[in-house]
């Protein structure tokens, strides 16, 4: 999984910052599966699947307050940390990764706090 990745990422800036490496062949998806465009930002639940030499791995991003998987986080994302927080919706997978937004290992009013801060900034 990569994870941390900034919102309103678009794939060609996601590329440069991992491409070093010749010969490998990539795509990035939309979490509905759909090959992803410049014109889209990358979101939690999208993934890449990196091919070489008839190998092809797939690796799910996880972008950084990212709760609902539209690529950008705020108000709902942080309402569905709290949500997650008193037991009313439970976060799994790359969402719960997407939730630590402060990176403290654990999910709880400080991510939400810390999404607002950002998205009014």
């Amino acid at each position: 999984m990569i994870y941390q990745v900034k919102t309103d990422t678009k794939p060609t800036d996601f590329i440069t910052d991992i491409t070093n490496i010749s010969d490998l062949q990539y795509k990035i998806y939309s979490n509905n599966g759909m090959e992803l465009s410049n014109e889209n930002n990358i979101a939690t639940g999208s993934y890449i699947e990196v091919s070489k030499d008839e190998q092809t791995k797939r690796y799910y991003i996880v972008v950084a307050g990212d709760i609902d998987g539209n690529g950008t986080s705020g108000a709902i994302d942080a309402y569905a940390i709290v949500l997650h927080t008193v037991a009313k919706k439970s976060l799994t997978g790359q969402y719960l990764l997407a939730a630590d937004y402060n990176l403290d290992g654990s999910v709880g009013a400080r991510d939400a706090y810390a999404i607002i801060l950002n998205s009014i900034k």
